[in-house]
């Protein structure tokens, strides 16, 4: 016969005693030996006796001690075992817990301090009265016994506490105001590295971050010999969603291709990204659609143009909500001209539209003028310095060949043929 077994229970050992009725007759895996009946026959006496493994301590210990400082964001003394928990058949487990209300000992309102399992320990910096109870049991045993409580009093003479958002903009003038200590206290602030100013001893100060990323603010106020300290996470934010900035992309000019990069956090919502290129800064064909990421804070975007015009291109990003338009990115000009030159013109038969662009190595105005092979003028166009592109007209021209003269202000000229279809 084999007896099955509760959990944390064990067999006793088989045939201890001399009471056949009584004694256990199973080995420690529960199995007992061959029993043989004849026709008609019963036995009795077979039985499996348990026992519970657990031997849990007997006593808890004694913790100390009762504390009391000045202020929030002071630090007590560490909590220490002045008596450990005794007794027990294996090693002891300690866990400590925490309230901050001073009622009797329950699950309902006591809590575990995380990873505090030594017969010590340290709670650091408090911002209200706490108490304090360690439980310990036998490591073997399920049931934990709760020491006495102790109870670490924080005062208000000195008082560190911050009002203001903990999200806020790049760029954003941002007030944040101390609780009013009374005459003579003293106030230090610490906005970090990123804000103007880095640190204040007003009691209501003014501050600009100028970078976007995670921040801890942290106030310090003494009064009366006491020090009191406090600190706020504030997440500052460029977020086109959020601030109403633009979203800034950055463009890396490749031979083979035109990458274009930019960063947003994520957001709440349905957005998505159009990257678009233009060859006037007016008129852009989108090249591509990306789905806002879903990982929480900020995401970094990349887009490959493989296929990049040639002479001068403008990328921007359009930013759409629920498929409508949001917002555009600033625009970034790309050139990709053959070295040396110092116009791109296309296309060449033209049918309607002859297309003239600069690159950044004309540093005049240039006058473009389009000539028939006699020589007479047709058409005449004046290319500013700073100007990227100009077309001429020719779809009512007739068929054969041109040229166009294109002639800088120090007197120089270019003659490029063109054919018209």
């Amino acid at each position: 016969m084999t007896f099955g077994l509760p959990n944390n229970y064990a067999f006793s050992p088989a045939n201890n005693c001399s009471d056949d009725f009584t004694d256990s007759d199973v080995n420690a895996s529960g199995t007992t030996g061959t029993i043989s009946l004849g026709l008609g026959q019963c036995n009795v006496t077979v039985d499996a006796g348990i026992f519970d493994e657990c031997v849990n301590i007997s006593t808890p210990g004694v913790i100390c001690c009762d504390q009391y400082i000045c202020g929030p964001g002071n630090d007590p003394d560490p909590l220490t075992s002045t008596i450990p928990a005794s007794g027990g058949g294996s090693p002891v487990q300690y866990m400590w817990m925490y309230s901050t209300m001073n009622v009797p000992f329950n699950n309902n309102f006591w809590s575990p301090v995380p990873g505090a399992t030594s017969a010590s320990y340290d709670p650091g910096p408090l911002q209200e009265t706490t108490y304090f109870i360690r439980c310990a049991k036998a490591a073997d045993c399920d049931d934990w016994l709760e020491s006495n409580i102790v109870v670490v009093e924080v005062g208000m003479e000195a008082f560190a506490a911050i009002s203001g958002p903990d999200l806020v903009c790049v760029g954003d003038m941002v007030t944040y105001s101390a609780e009013d200590n009374g005459p003579g206290a003293t106030y230090h602030w610490d906005f970090g590295p990123w804000a103007t100013p880095s640190t204040s001893t007003e009691q209501n100060p003014t501050v600009t971050w100028n970078s976007f990323g995670v921040v801890y603010i942290t106030l310090t106020v003494t009064n009366n010999g006491c020090v009191s300290s406090t600190e706020l996470g504030v997440a500052i934010s460029n977020s086109p969603i959020l601030c109403g900035t633009a979203l800034v992309i950055n463009t890396n000019n490749m031979s083979n291709a035109v990458g274009i990069s930019w960063e947003m956090e994520m957001v709440s919502g349905s957005y998505s990204f159009v990257v678009q290129r233009s060859k006037d800064g007016t008129n852009f064909t989108n090249l591509a659609t990306m789905p806002q990421a879903q990982k929480e804070g900020m995401n970094e975007y990349n887009f490959m143009d493989y296929f990049p015009k040639r002479g001068n291109a403008i990328y921007r990003v359009q930013l759409m909500e629920e498929g409508e338009h949001h917002s555009f990115s600033n625009e970034e000009q790309v050139q990709r001209f053959s070295e040396q030159q110092a116009f791109l013109t296309y296309p060449n038969p033209v049918t309607d539209q002859f297309n003239i662009e600069t690159s950044k190595g004309v540093s005049t105005a240039v006058k473009a003028e389009l000539l028939s092979v006699q020589g007479k003028m047709i058409a005449r166009e004046q290319i500013a310095k700073d100007e990227m592109a100009r077309s001429i007209d020719m779809s009512s021209m007739r068929s054969g060949t041109y040229f166009l003269r294109l002639t800088y202000n120090n007197g120089e000229r270019e003659i490029i043929r063109v054919v018209k279809k």
